[in-house]
């Protein structure tokens, strides 16, 4: 999978950059401060309440609400980069950390994975990501054999009912209801 072709307008002229703004070669910053635009654009646009938690050295960048539940969902989005690995294999890299080292267990409620050159998102929930400082995915179509099981586990894309699933929990854990969902989620939690 390739990187899309840009195109910026510069005093009338157009001049084609790479995916994150950045002449030829975005970096991580570029690449993450646009996912974190398109997951609150893709949120808003799927009915979640959405506020920014702005500034770097944060547990989280968003947090999402649903107008009708009661607790807001914290969420860290990151770019999942497309990369090759020691043995010519294809897989999507993604940080589950930030520059001041490990996140905590209870930073935030999900992970969402930004594949941006397909556009599409993996959702994972913080307690499945353990104590990983990174972790990989492969789309459903590029998987040849079964997931390692100490990877999370497989997922297709764009899972977004995932938010929604915790959100629900959340809430009824508000309420004081703590058990009744848990048999209807599956083994993320």
């Amino acid at each position: 999978m390739t990187q899309p072709t840009l195109f910026a307008a510069t005093d009338g002229e157009h001049s084609a950059v790479s995916f994150g703004g950045s002449p030829n070669n975005a970096n991580d910053f570029d690449r993450g401060g646009l996912s974190e635009i398109a997951f609150e654009l893709d949120a808003m646009k799927r009915g979640w309440l959405v506020a920014a938690a702005r500034g770097s050295g944060r547990d989280f960048d968003y947090i999402l609400k649903r107008p009708h539940l009661i607790r807001p969902v914290s969420v860290q989005v990151k770019y999942a980069r497309w990369k090759q690995n020691a043995v010519g294999s294809w897989h999507y890299a993604i940080k589950c950390s930030r520059r001041l080292g490990a996140y905590s267990p209870t930073a935030f409620d999900i992970l969402a994975a930004h594949l941006g050159d397909t556009d599409r998102w993996v959702f994972y929930t913080r307690q499945e990501l353990g104590n990983r400082v990174g972790t990989t995915y492969l789309p459903p179509e590029l998987r040849k054999t079964a997931v390692s099981k100490a990877a999370p586990s497989p997922r297709n894309p764009d899972n977004w009912e995932l938010l929604d699933q915790v959100a629900a929990i959340k809430a009824q854990e508000s309420l004081g209801i703590g058990q009744q969902m848990s048999h209807a989620l599956p083994n993320t939690l």
